[in-house]
């Protein structure tokens, strides 16, 4: 994740038309420091992104979000407290690098960038049983929000391995519940988005017991990375030895799942019967 963040300054950088020779002289940093920093080699202390933000001429109202990344890119462990209202969350993180490939294996609910509002405020309600409406609402826009990432003109192949058992799921009020298995069906017709479903029969909670995202990134220098999602965050995973087990696993998942064709009337065929 360093990568990621580093390549936002680069972009900051270059937006500026400064160099990193003349950056680091007018901050008198090490010649290599600011390659380093940009290359997700060298930690984001709390001075240095201060003093790079003034430098790069970015607007104060948008520095505690870089503040807020710059204390936990380096950390693999996101709370959900991690970035507040300023924005400096993981997700805000991962839209800054442009994507070419997510995999998603999901065992409980339908994938967070296919849900319709009414379905997506359904989940959350079960998941923060104990906020207040309004912060459910605002938790609901922000999750349909991130769903811009398919409606871009380089979208990124979306490819999804969803357990049967997350479809015979009714989370939402019924009607709602018909909508949603609508507007997947509608959505699994899409070019570059895969949708398939892992009949029980797969047992894929044997085979991984948990759900996970996997990003592959348009830069080739960025390392893929691996999310967990736990009750209280997120765990990421940006080593080859980790994020190479995930895909492993992801593939395995897709082989032992209905194919897209099959599953597209499974799910059609679902939805007549709702």
């Amino acid at each position: 994740m360093p990568a990621i963040l580093g390549a936002e300054f680069k972009r900051l950088r270059l937006a500026a038309h400064i160099t990193q020779q003349r950056t680091g002289n007018n901050l008198y940093f090490n010649p290599s420091k600011i390659s380093r920093l940009e290359s997700g080699r060298s930690r984001f202390l709390e001075s240095d992104v201060s003093k790079l933000l003034c430098q790069y001429r970015v607007p104060p109202r948008e520095h505690p979000r870089y503040l807020a990344w710059g204390r936990s890119v380096h950390n693999p462990w996101w709370p959900d407290t991690s970035g507040g209202p300023d924005g400096g969350g993981l997700q805000h993180l991962l839209d800054l690098a442009r994507h070419r490939l997510i995999r998603r294996y999901e065992t409980a609910a339908i994938p967070e960038l296919l849900q319709t509002p009414a379905y997506a405020r359904a989940a959350l309600s079960l998941t923060y049983p104990d906020l207040p409406d309004h912060e459910l609402d605002l938790l609901r826009d922000a999750r349909i929000r991130g769903q811009w990432i398919l409606n871009t003109e380089h979208a990124p192949t979306l490819w999804l391995v969803i357990e049967e058992a997350a479809l015979l799921r009714p989370i939402a009020e019924s009607a709602d519940w018909q909508a949603q298995l609508t507007h997947l069906s509608q959505l699994a017709r899409r070019p570059r988005l895969v949708v398939q479903v892992l009949p029980t029969r797969g047992c894929g909670p044997a085979t991984i017991d948990h759900s996970f995202t996997y990003h592959r990134f348009a830069d080739p220098h960025l390392p893929d990375l691996a999310c967990v999602r736990e009750l209280t965050g997120t765990h990421c995973h940006d080593q080859p030895q980790e994020t190479d087990r995930y895909l492993q696993a992801a593939d395995q998942l897709a082989q032992l799942a209905l194919s897209p064709a099959d599953s597209l009337a499974y799910i059609s065929a679902l939805r007549r019967a709702a």
